[in-house]
């Protein structure tokens, strides 16, 4: 390890921020209502950090949109209106998913009240053609998918577990079964996430998500400096235990996008099960890898605290973008 190994980590960390996804869910719904005269379709989004994604609706093929769609910002939240002559045909197209690194939920509502989940909308797939028989993803798979989706794009949960995967296996602290431990304290976590989005979505609990998101960012701080100090507290001692009270702030991250997306009417229990099981496989490999190149790398032990600096200057960053969000 250079005299060159902290600038270079600290620039790389600080440069990192302005590029990644961070903790949110990263997706937008469209719901699509039919009525006698057609459809109504309102598209919501947001974008991470505070920022306003910019998105534009189209429909084609056997229907289009009666007159030009509008677009209303309110907060840090895009809502898009239109209204379509038809339904069955409409090629539905949300343009800018790239551009913003969005995935959007399509929901359809029949005239009779039935709702069918048709599709996601991603940068490689932008459109879905709305049949007589949509088909409608099973629901487990369709969370499930949901939960992976949400570590795979969320840098700010995975460093969170790279910070507790430094805690639990840190060469100075003597564990008999460190993997046991470490599996517990991703479970602990898995638990905490469970606990709030599950009061969120079924009992109607809800914060104010920007003060939410700056607490989420100020846990891996946390997190760093203490891999940084010397073993002795509590989160050494039982990391699982912080896990799940950590696990808490960070499940009310994303309830409220979970929420603005909607769950299957009489499949909400087991959509949420599905999206932790997701997200606790998800959370598992992550970890198994983290811990694989740790091992790899135990020769550099001593230099470990470098890591942890990196991690605490790319959440010292989202800290700063989240009170200037807060406070605009």
């Amino acid at each position: 390890m250079t005299r060159a190994a902290l600038p270079l980590t600290l620039i790389c960390a600080l440069l990192l921020p302005g590029s990644a996804r961070a903790h949110s869910l990263m997706f937008g719904v469209l719901r699509v209502v039919e009525d006698a005269d057609g459809a109504a379709l309102t598209l919501r989004a947001g974008g991470e950090e505070g920022r306003v994604p910019d998105l534009t609706l189209h429909v084609s093929g056997a229907c289009e949109l009666e007159a030009p769609p509008t677009r209303e910002i309110t907060g840090a939240l895009l809502v898009v209106r239109g209204r379509a002559r038809c339904l069955d045909g409409a090629r539905v197209e949300v343009e800018g998913l790239g551009a913003a690194g969005l995935r959007v939920a399509v929901q359809v509502v029949r005239l009779d009240g039935t709702e069918e989940a048709v599709a996601f909308l991603e940068p490689g797939q932008p459109a879905v053609t709305i049949t007589p028989a949509a088909p409608t993803p099973p629901v487990f798979g369709r969370y499930a998918r949901l939960g992976v989706d949400h570590l795979a794009f969320g840098l700010d949960h995975l460093l969170f577990l790279l910070a507790l995967t430094l805690v639990v296996f840190d060469p100075r602290v003597a564990r008999a079964r460190p993997l046991r431990a470490l599996g517990l304290t991703v479970t602990g976590f898995t638990l905490g996430h469970a606990l709030t989005l599950s009061l969120a979505v079924l009992a109607g609990l809800t914060l104010p998500s920007a003060p939410v998101e700056l607490c989420i960012a100020l846990s891996i701080v946390f997190l760093a400096v203490e891999v940084i100090r010397a073993p002795t507290t509590l989160v050494f001692r039982a990391p699982w235990l912080v896990a799940a009270a950590f696990g808490l702030i960070h499940g009310l991250g994303f309830a409220g996008a979970l929420t603005e997306m909607g769950l299957p009417a009489g499949d909400a229990p087991l959509a949420l099960v599905a999206f932790h099981v997701g997200l606790e496989v998800a959370q598992l490999a992550f970890v198994g890898l983290a811990v694989g190149a740790l091992w790899a790398a135990r020769r550099l032990a001593p230099h470990r605290r470098w890591l942890a600096y990196a991690i605490g200057a790319v959440a010292t960053v989202w800290v700063g973008l989240r009170l200037d969000a807060m406070l605009a």
